[in-house]
């Protein structure tokens, strides 16, 4: 029987025992993307994620790690606006990001917005017990 090659071995393939198997993270990402890449996977159910999702998955990890980066940079600025008066060039870069990653986040159900159907919603709201419920529990 003929060696099988890692490129086969690496296709996504269905578990054994029928449960979804968790996406991985594509090697063209670095470190840090890899880990928040894989903290995101593992954050929500196993079947939540599709293979089709993992470019927008990246994008999402990406813009997540560029807010951060803004974030950092203008805080070692001293805020959105610097000592001069004039506002960061990293300002920008954090408003468009945090957009992005609004977008993005709703695209892959990964906010309480998307995550929720309106039919479902009005399921798990409490409801107070009516007074003929309340007369069956006291017979």
């Amino acid at each position: 029987m003929p060696r099988r090659s890692q490129a086969s071995l690496s296709v996504l393939r269905p578990r054994v025992d029928g449960r979804a198997t968790r996406l991985s993270p594509p090697p063209d990402l670095d470190e840090p993307e890899r880990l928040r890449f894989l903290e995101v996977v593992r954050a929500c159910a196993p079947d939540h994620f599709r293979q089709s999702d993992t470019p927008l998955l990246v994008e999402y990890v990406r813009t997540a790690i560029l807010c951060e980066r803004a974030a950092a940079a203008m805080r070692a600025d001293g805020g959105p606006v610097m000592n001069g008066g004039k506002v960061s060039p990293w300002f920008g870069v954090s408003q468009r990001a945090a957009r992005t990653l609004m977008v993005l986040s709703a695209r892959l159900r990964l906010n309480p917005q998307s995550r929720s159907h309106p039919r479902s919603i009005a399921r798990q709201q409490y409801r107070a017990p009516s007074a003929y419920d309340e007369e069956i529990d006291d017979a």
